[in-house]
């Protein structure tokens, strides 16, 4: 049993259960988190009945911040480790469901955040969501395995680059706006469901996509916690017009 600090809980309705990450002030992913997350959407696939996963934050205006960088433990190696394999399994748990599995964005949605999202089938969003990985500018390494060749080249080099900007400029697989995904027929569901029972499983491993090899003392863990708290502040990351990181201010 992975045990977490209850801040991710989960409502059920009917065939659908919706999972709500709640860690004020702006959601950041912390290990706890994970923790929570791999207890909960765990629970959810052995309950048949349930055929729809909604993932989405309890706070207004922001999906997530990403992943919380603000403990010094994190230059541990073993503690670097276990990060990596907690973050793994959550994406593993959602992208070998059979079950559907939405991510409801509002806000922001970066870093570990934004790979949650697109561990999803669908990612319902509105037209002000922002999303990126300014993570990789302070030498954050992805964390979950995603199979970024999936994804069309606009999407990639936004995220690659650092950037944060609007999500619908991206052509990100499975994107809709929000509310239209709640309100797909249930014939569609149907077949998206029969499509992911098919398809070939899928095993928790980096898919030869994403190395381990990194060097933990490139992590500016203090750049990117000093981008966390602006964030905090004004729920806006202090960034330049073009969507790169005002180096001025962090």
């Amino acid at each position: 049993m992975i045990n977490g600090r209850n801040k991710v809980t989960i409502q059920k309705d009917g065939d659908s259960a919706t999972v709500l990450i709640n860690n004020p002030p702006v959601n950041v992913i912390d290990i706890e988190v994970l923790q929570d997350l791999i207890t909960s959407l765990s629970g959810i696939e052995t309950e048949d009945k349930i055929e729809k996963v909604i993932i989405k934050s309890a706070l207004a205006g922001i999906f997530s911040a990403g992943f919380d960088t603000s403990c010094i433990l994190i230059r541990m190696e073993d503690r670097m480790d276990n990060i990596f394999t907690l973050a793994r399994t959550v994406s593993w748990l959602v992208r070998s469901s059979e079950k559907l599995y939405i991510a409801e964005v509002s806000g922001l949605c970066l870093g570990l955040g934004y790979e949650l999202a697109l561990a999803c089938d669908i990612v319902s969003c509105g037209d002000r969501v922002k999303v990126g990985f300014p993570d990789i500018k302070f030498g954050m390494p992805f964390l979950t395995g995603i199979p970024w060749k999936l994804f069309p080249e606009s999407a990639l080099h936004q995220m690659l680059s650092g950037k944060v900007s609007g999500v619908n400029s991206l052509n990100i697989p499975g994107l809709m706006p929000q509310g239209e995904a709640e309100n797909m027929s249930r014939n569609f569901l149907s077949a998206l469901r029969f499509y992911k029972r098919t398809k070939p499983r899928e095993t928790n491993q980096l898919d030869g996509l994403i190395s381990k090899v990194y060097d933990l003392g490139s992590i500016d863990l203090k750049g990117l916690e000093r981008f966390r708290e602006l964030i905090i502040s004004g729920l806006e990351p202090p960034l330049n017009p073009d969507g790169n990181i005002d180096s001025e201010k962090v």
